[in-house]
């Protein structure tokens, strides 16, 4: 039920969810404006010799960010963290589905109305704390990859 339901919503819409941000929602969109700036151990510098002038448009950040992580996809560091990101994302959105149908059916299953309310404020903080789960995950992931490409040394030839 649970795979049935998650394959309800796509990826775009799982990420407006998570992020709240309704155009270019994906952690990639804010790599170099936002999280490569508050990662110490992340090298801007090296990015930049790379890489040249690093993006400022959210869909280009994103474009060269999953460029670089396509290049280390199989460490296990980035590996860990993408598959939490996605488990943690995925359970949101399935969250989200929920919350309504259970938050509704226990005021007609439960006898006491107070009872159905606290159920309902745990089943939402439920669903805040998975969503902020995500949120870090994504940035992590994002983190992670730039940390990576950041201290790899380029072959000379």
């Amino acid at each position: 039920m649970t795979t049935f339901l998650n394959g309800q919503m796509d990826s775009h819409l799982k990420a407006v969810l998570v992020f709240w941000r309704l155009s270019n929602p994906l952690p990639g969109c804010r790599a170099f404006s936002q999280f490569m700036r508050d990662d110490p151990r992340i090298d801007p510098a090296v990015l930049e010799e790379r890489y040249g002038n690093l993006p400022d448009d959210p869909a280009a950040q994103n474009r060269l960010w999953y460029r670089i992580y396509k290049k280390h996809s199989s460490k296990t560091s980035i590996e860990d963290v993408h598959r939490r990101f996605l488990l943690t994302r995925d359970l949101t959105s399935i969250s989200l589905l929920f919350f309504p149908v259970l938050s509704i059916a226990s005021f007609f299953l439960l006898k006491n109305y107070r009872t159905s309310f606290i159920y309902a404020g745990i089943l939402m903080f439920v669903l805040l704390m998975q969503c902020q789960s995500a949120k870090t995950y994504g940035a992590k992931f994002v983190r992670n990859v730039l940390a990576e490409e950041s201290t790899v040394e380029v072959a000379v030839v």
